[in-house]
C-alpha cells in the first residue's frame, strides 16, 4: 500500500510561482488529475467555516444557523449544539482554487478571481 504524500501548501505553491518567468506568469492556472483535468477559473477565500450536514456541498455555518432556527424551529443553542457536532470541512481564510465546474451563477459567496 503506497502512501500519499501530503498536499502542499500555499507557501510551496509561491516558492514554485517566484521562480517562474514573466511568460510562464502569463499562462493560465492548469489543474490536472489521474483522468481529467482543466482550468482554474478562480479563487474563493472562505469568508467563515464550511461544513457539509446535507453532504452535498460546503455551506458556511451562518446559513446552517440560521435554517435550523427559521426552517427547524430551534432555538439558538440548539442550533449551536447540532452544528457543533458537524466536522469543518474549510475553514475561515482558506483558499481555494475554483475550476471550470463552477459556473457564475453558482460560485460560492465571498468568491473573488
Amino acid at each position: 500500500m503506497s502512501k500519499r504524500k501530503p498536499p502542499i501548501t500555499y507557501r510551496d505553491l509561491l516558492d514554485k510561482i517566484s521562480a517562474l518567468t514573466p511568460e510562464q506568469l502569463a499562462m493560465p492556472v492548469l489543474w490536472c488529475g489521474e483522468n481529467r483535468g482543466g482550468p482554474v477559473q478562480g479563487i474563493w477565500i472562505l469568508e467563515e467555516d464550511q461544513i457539509n450536514p446535507s453532504g452535498d456541498g460546503w455551506e458556511p455555518v451562518s446559513l446552517v444557523r440560521r435554517e435550523l432556527i427559521e426552517s427547524e424551529r430551534m432555538t439558538e443553542a440548539e442550533a449551536d449544539k447540532e452544528i457543533a457536532g458537524e466536522e469543518v470541512v474549510g475553514v475561515k481564510g482558506q483558499v481555494v482554487l475554483l475550476t471550470d465546474e463552477w459556473e457564475a451563477d453558482q460560485a460560492p459567496q465571498g468568491q473573488s478571481s
